[in-house]
């Protein structure tokens, strides 16, 4: 979701080219479903996946997450399947 990111600026492509799925963290598990989807309307027929350096979520864990997301409401955390979300055990 690192806005400061645009794939298609360093694949030599124009922005609307291409559609772009970010989600938190760079997690495939996340954008795989999102790309079935996309799929269903658009034929996808290559899949790139980018993932930055120094990746803010890689510090955060499971547990930290759950912690955040039960703070804000226990309806918020159960909205959320976040097992094995984060890289940090």
């Amino acid at each position: 979701m690192d806005q400061r990111v645009h794939p298609e600026e360093f694949l030599g492509l124009q922005r609307g080219d291409v559609p772009v799925i970010r989600n938190a963290g760079g997690r495939a598990r996340r954008a795989v479903l999102d790309a079935a989807f996309l799929d269903a309307l658009i034929t996808i027929t290559d899949i790139i996946v980018i993932h930055h350096t120094n990746c803010g979520l890689t510090l955060m864990t499971d547990e930290k997450v759950s912690k955040a997301l039960g703070e804000r409401s226990t309806k918020e955390l159960a909205k959320h399947d976040i097992d094995g979300y984060c890289i940090t055990e």
